[in-house]
């Protein structure tokens, strides 16, 4: 099933396969994201959503969060005191259903998003090929678009998307080296390539595709990237 296949992959995407790090708050290292939590892990410096959630995981200490969220957007979050951290850390574990039942949410929403905006049905019967198609499409908007609202239908990886979703002919793992050298050209490939390479090879594994083929050469001209503010310097849009 196509939400197990992406659970797998931002889990070991996002927390190097430890579900036990989805229930802490986790600071990212570079790129513009604040302090996460969940496997998908909701960003609540820059997605309004995992701010509501960690409000309502927090209902018992609203002061507690309150002076963790000011002084993080006032002097870095990697300033606050680490008690605070913890404390709300410990809220966090102590409602990890309802983290585990957002991260439902966000799954089959990513999911409902990509076929969307690859003129899917919203239940379509896939192909393995299609479903490559679809992980790596939510992948990346789950990284760099704040959930579902960062790539639209006329961006140059959706327009490639759908150009692979329509071939006849397709080796396994082709797309994925196609989006492979795409998102080397971004400005976060350039910076992060290891970044980028981790989380595919991790789509790969988790597929369970062994590619052969050469790395597809893809024309990047017409890519307009991803359209979330916090995280257009990573896409290379100043």
């Amino acid at each position: 099933m196509i939400n197990q296949l992406l659970k797998q992959v931002l889990l070991q995407n996002e927390l190097g396969g430890n579900k036990s790090l989805a229930y802490k708050l986790s600071l990212a290292h570079g790129g513009k994201s604040g302090p996460s939590f969940g496997v998908s892990q909701f960003d609540i410096a820059n997605n309004q959503y995992g701010k509501n959630l960690l409000r309502r995981i927090c209902k018992d200490i609203p002061d507690v969060l309150d002076k963790y969220l000011s002084n993080g957007f006032a002097f870095g979050w990697d300033r606050v005191d680490q008690v605070l951290v913890d404390r709300i850390s410990k809220e966090i574990r102590l409602n990890s259903e309802l983290v585990d039942l957002a991260d439902e949410k966000q799954v089959n929403d990513l999911l409902q998003y990509c076929y969307s905006v690859c003129n899917l049905p919203k239940d379509p019967n896939l192909s393995s090929f299609q479903k490559e198609v679809i992980i790596v499409l939510a992948d990346t908007v789950n990284q760099f678009g704040n959930g579902v609202s960062g790539i639209h239908k006329d961006s140059g990886t959706v327009i490639l998307c759908k150009d692979f979703l329509g071939r006849d002919s397709v080796i396994p793992g082709e797309f994925i080296e196609a989006m492979r050298a795409r998102k080397l050209s971004w400005k976060w490939g350039k910076k992060e390539p290891h970044d980028v390479n981790r989380r595919l090879n991790n789509i790969l594994d988790v597929m369970n595709i062994d590619f052969t083929g050469d790395a597809v050469s893809v024309d990047d001209s017409a890519d307009e990237p991803i359209t979330r503010d916090s995280a257009s310097w990573i896409l290379g849009e100043e």
